[in-house]
């Protein structure tokens, strides 16, 4: 089947939802406006999409925390889903029974809440402001329909095909804590024992450049080094990424270059789905089918914190040749496209999904 999806991939400054929407739409028009790409199946928004991230403390997130199904964060993914027909994926800060959750929701083409999906693996900035652990800790999949006239014009009689879906957000593609091993592949492994054939994962994940993690600098040299690389953020440019011949370089990076695609972060998110991977020591039985990884990543800075972009589509086949490296140069795994590491737009590409 074939399905369009679009990544946003921007960089939202914390606590400015009115900002962090307008640059949502702004992107979103400038890809609509060419009617080539009117047409979209899924659109996806990174972790907290419109509040930030780097919340200090439990009080400062606190007016931000949108209700499950309800705020800002589900208003704008409604409004969306309805106004393009598509399905919507976007991260938000939840509150539920005075829990605070790191969510993603899904609203159908109908603008509906479909699904709401609560980290398991957390960072410990969401350890910070005292979110919580999704208590499901299973890693479910859903049975999503593929076909939008289901949500738009239902046919009882008609049998509508699905795909089996799975989410995962940020540190859900590491190992728990960072303790637990890291060939446990607790999210992944989950992944191929459900059958996924659509994988969705918005992230808020860190450039290796961080000067936050950068245990050798002072924090003085931290926030030089931070205010050096904010000159990149200024300007704001948006770019509209639909093709191959708009895919920026994909190169492993010795110094931040906004303009390229990090082929060291893509390559990590490519091993951590080890068990879709073709090689010698993958001892699991390949899947007969593609199976579609989508990561949307942001970009920019908060404090010394610095995002690495790079949002990928990325599909495994098991039907395809393998070899004994476990990264983007392994076959029987392809990047279909992805974006710089630290440039706002969008990545737009139809792909070709196996349905259940």
């Amino acid at each position: 089947m074939k399905f369009k999806i679009a990544c946003i991939q921007i960089n939202p400054e914390i606590g400015k939802l009115s900002l962090n929407i307008k640059k949502v739409e702004s992107l979103v028009s400038k890809l609509v406006a060419n009617p080539k790409y009117t047409s979209i199946d899924l659109l996806l928004l990174p972790e907290f999409a419109l509040s930030g991230y780097n919340f200090k403390s439990r009080k400062h997130i606190e007016p931000y925390l949108e209700p499950t199904g309800s705020g800002a964060s589900f208003t704008l993914a409604s409004r969306l889903s309805k106004q393009l027909k598509c399905f919507t994926l976007i991260g938000y800060p939840e509150i539920n029974q005075n829990l605070i959750y790191n969510s993603a929701l899904l609203t159908s083409p109908a603008g509906e809440l479909l699904y709401n999906y609560r980290k398991t693996h957390l960072y410990e900035t969401d350890e910070g402001f005292e979110c919580n652990e999704n208590p499901n800790q299973s890693f479910e999949s859903i049975q999503l329909v593929a076909d939008k006239n289901y949500y738009l014009n239902p046919d009882e009689n008609k049998s509508y095909p699905t795909i089996t879906t799975n989410f995962g957000i940020c540190m859900d593609l590491n190992p728990y804590q960072f303790k637990a091993p890291f060939n446990a592949f607790e999210m992944s492994l989950k992944c191929y024992m459900n059958n996924a054939k659509l994988i969705l994962c918005p992230l808020n994940w860190l450039s290796q450049k961080s000067p936050s993690i950068n245990d050798s600098l002072s924090p003085e040299a931290k926030k030089d080094e931070s205010n050096q690389y904010s000159k990149h953020f200024i300007n704001g440019l948006q770019v509209i990424n639909t093709s191959a011949e708009s895919q920026p370089p994909v190169e492993s990076i010795e110094k931040f270059d906004p303009k390229i695609s990090n082929l060291e972060t893509i390559d990590y998110w490519i091993l951590r789905f080890f068990p879709f991977l073709k090689h010698p020591y993958n001892q699991l039985p390949l899947k007969p089918h593609k199976t579609t990884v989508v990561i949307n990543n942001r970009v920019g800075l908060e404090d010394d914190v610095l995002y690495g972009g790079s949002s990928t589509i990325f599909q495994f086949d098991g039907n395809s040749p393998g070899n004994d490296l476990i990264d983007s140069t392994n076959p029987s795994v392809d990047i279909v496209g992805s974006l710089s590491m630290g440039e706002e737009g969008v990545l737009y590409r139809e792909v070709d999904l196996d349905l259940d």
